[in-house]
């Protein structure tokens, strides 16, 4: 089977490193049929880091390289809207810039108490039980106000916190105690006929896991969930595709009868 990587960074994201034409030349060798370059959009950095620029390269990049590569590799346009909802008209300014194929709707940072960094700069290492509790609790609350109001097409890497909280600090959190909230997302996520993206970055790593956890895309699955995509969250070349197989393998296992992808913010069905 050939993948359809709906979720790669380039260089014009703040913490990624490959060119565009890097990510195709790898993806050709994997036989990746195609992959979406969904960049970062932090809205919480959207002036001070220049946002709009950033995404306007992206863009300009993706495109070019796009053209080049037309006919060994799909390549798409995309972007990832993190803390979209810390201010709507940011977000819907970047939106207004570009006709995307994709629009990812992400949260990378809460806003419970003093720790409003992004996931990756918080030091829970003598984080209080307590507070990675109201963390999380804050988390999912951000996750469902995202779903409401960002206009994302897929949704991504939900429970991202711990990728840093267990993956990192070796905090193990029970996800089963936040079982009411996820339900509703998932309940949201499907009457808004979005995605849910079963993100692969984390596997082999301290928090060996998909994102969500398998139990939770069976529970996507049971509750009516039809739309998923898979995605490596790559943020180098040599990530692209990595894990896509297992995703395939679970979405296979779970039931799920196709995954999709997105080009022209319409879904595209890849059978399975």
């Amino acid at each position: 089977m050939r993948y359809f990587d709906s979720h790669v960074h380039s260089r014009n994201s703040h913490d990624a490193h490959s060119p565009v034409s890097d990510l195709a030349e790898t993806a050709i060798r994997r036989g990746i049929a195609a992959f979406a370059v969904t960049d970062h959009c932090d809205i919480e950095y959207y002036l001070s880091w220049d946002q709009p620029k950033r995404v306007d390269a992206s863009i300009a990049e993706t495109r070019a390289t796009a053209a080049q590569y037309a006919d060994r590799v799909k390549i798409l346009t995309g972007i990832e809207i993190g803390e979209g909802i810390w201010n709507m008209d940011h977000t819907e300014d970047i939106l207004s810039r570009h006709a995307y194929d994709v629009v990812l709707g992400s949260v990378h940072a809460v806003r419970y108490r003093d720790m409003t960094e992004p996931f990756a700069r918080i030091d829970f290492s003598g984080v209080s039980d307590e507070d990675i509790n109201g963390f999380m609790a804050q988390y999912f609350e951000d996750y469902a106000e995202t779903v409401r109001t960002v206009p994302a097409d897929v949704m991504t890497h939900l429970c991202n916190p711990l990728k840093y909280i267990t993956g990192v600090y070796g905090k193990p959190v029970d996800l089963h105690r936040c079982e009411r909230e996820i339900n509703e997302i998932l309940d949201m996520i499907i009457a808004r006929d979005l995605a849910l993206e079963v993100n692969t970055a984390c596997l082999g790593g301290g928090y060996d896991a998909f994102m969500p956890e398998e139990w939770i895309v069976k529970l996507y699955h049971d509750r009516g969930g039809t739309l998923v995509t898979i995605g490596s969250d790559a943020h180098r070349a040599d990530r692209i595709g990595a894990g896509l197989d297992r995703a395939v393998g679970l979405l296979q296992k779970i039931g799920f009868s196709a995954y999709y992808y997105f080009e022209n913010r319409k879904p595209v069905e890849v059978s399975l």
